[in-house]
């Protein structure tokens, strides 16, 4: 999929819903089904192939000067409440989008930013495009357990079309992919460098497919002696082990290592990372800290705040 067929399908979505394509406010939306239904009339690989894109989408606008814009829009915008701004930015469509990236000053200019300011009600912020993603899958296969497998399985050659084709694709413009795709283990490091001609082919390495593990003998990976260790403990709504913020160097390795008494979902926002995590199954999550700045780590079923790691 390229990304003129993705903004198409956003652009279709919107399109079918009329003078309600701006608005996330309203409890009856009509965009996410609507866009729910332009997915659905893909094959699986295209649902995957747009998910991906999606991600590098979020990614790119992953901007500081745009999350100022989103504080002073929204009145205060969080790590999550900026993942969701982002993804109501793409719903207003690649025009919109893009000028916003470029230059957040431009959405001044839009009628529901206005109306924001006036008090008049609106919303830009939508969480999240995940959801017509899963729904347009389990309309298209019955199911979404294989819908993980799907995405690995589309994860390497969308990575390789996007560090390859920098004259198609600028990946400079999107140091967020450009970085996710290289911790993602996907391609060389010189593969993704400056050059518009990559020093060597990228490919899969050996980190680039989980590994299969029999049932019940989870694995946990060690970490680097230099790698930061963050540990903590979560009892019902309490967290133990530490200060709620942690800084680190930007470049550092972090391991992060969470036990809880319920099964649920560890995730680390702004990088993306996620980890199931049960009784007698911690969750440990290995990364380089390669993006600036303050980052929540949260439990989401719980909507429980685990950790703030600061990266400086």
């Amino acid at each position: 999929m390229e990304g003129e067929v993705w903004w198409a399908l956003i652009e279709a979505a919107r399109s079918a819903v009329g003078d309600r394509a701006d608005d996330r406010d309203r409890p009856d939306d009509p965009l996410p089904g609507a866009l729910t239904d332009q997915l659905a009339a893909l094959e699986p690989r295209e649902i995957a192939a747009f998910a991906l894109w999606a991600i590098d989408r979020q990614d790119c606008a992953y901007r500081y000067p745009l999350w100022n814009a989103a504080r002073l829009i929204e009145g205060g915008c969080g790590d999550d409440g900026f993942m969701d701004f982002r993804d109501g930015l793409i719903l207003l469509g690649g025009d919109t989008f893009g000028a916003a990236v470029r230059d957040p000053d431009s959405l001044a200019a839009l009628p529901i930013v206005g109306r924001m300011a006036r008090g008049e009600g609106g919303w830009i912020g939508y969480q999240s495009l995940s959801a017509p993603i899963r729904e347009a899958y389990l309309r298209v296969t019955g199911e979404t357990h294989t819908l993980r497998s799907t995405l690995e399985a589309t994860l390497i050659p969308a990575w390789f079309f996007f560090c390859t084709q920098k004259p198609a694709y600028d990946i400079s413009a999107c140091p967020g992919g450009w970085e996710r795709c290289k911790r993602a283990g996907l391609v060389t490091a010189s593969a993704c460098g400056d050059s518009d001609t990559p020093d060597a082919a990228p490919g899969p390495t050996s980190g680039s497919a989980p590994a299969e593990t029999p049932a019940g003998t989870p694995t946990e990976p060690s970490p680097s002696p230099e790698a930061t260790v963050i540990s903590r403990d979560v009892e019902g709504s309490e967290v133990r082990g530490g200060d709620d913020t942690v800084s680190v160097e930007r470049g550092e390795e972090v391991t992060l290592r969470v036990t809880t008494d319920t099964a649920d979902e560890l995730h680390v926002h702004g990088y993306d990372l996620s980890a199931d995590v049960a009784p007698g199954t911690p969750a440990t999550l290995t990364f380089t800290a390669d993006i600036p700045g303050v980052f929540e780590v949260e439990l989401h079923g719980a909507h429980l705040l685990v950790v703030r790691i600061e990266v400086g």
